[in-house]
């Protein structure tokens, strides 16, 4: 996922709050049973969070994925694995994430950091034609 991450993983710190108006809600990192209850069979949508740029990927309940990011499409495969990471190989590129839960918000931290606003679940197939509707 994300083809604005080349090279290897770095792991980045999460100062642990989310401030939501006046009330703030700590991040929680999510196990890999969580994350695979979570994360197949939904669309996502959210930003890149040190430059807002909108992505959006949607991921089978086999792990296929189809990832936009500034207007290009891209097949995939998720994995998780047991160091409880998010993995998204695209062939040329692979980038693991450590995942954080706040509330209804994720947030996916590796080279980079995605934030998740959206998530629908109960999704069966992801068309290169449209990640997200």
């Amino acid at each position: 996922m994300f083809k604005s991450l080349m090279g290897g993983l770095t792991l980045v710190a999460v100062v642990g709050l989310f401030a939501q108006g006046a009330q703030a809600e700590r991040y929680v990192q999510l196990d890999a049973e969580v994350l695979s209850e979570i994360l197949f069979g939904v669309r996502l949508s959210g930003e890149l969070a040190r430059t807002g740029i909108a992505w959006r990927e949607c991921i089978t309940p086999e792990g296929d994925t189809v990832y936009e990011f500034e207007g290009e499409l891209s097949r995939g495969k998720l994995t998780i694995t047991d160091r409880n990471q998010a993995c998204f190989d695209y062939g040329e590129t692979t980038s693991c994430f450590d995942v954080y839960r706040a509330g209804a918000r994720l947030l996916l931290s590796g080279q980079d950091e995605f934030t998740v606003t959206r998530i629908e679940t109960g999704v069966e197939s992801c068309p290169l034609t449209k990640a997200i509707s």
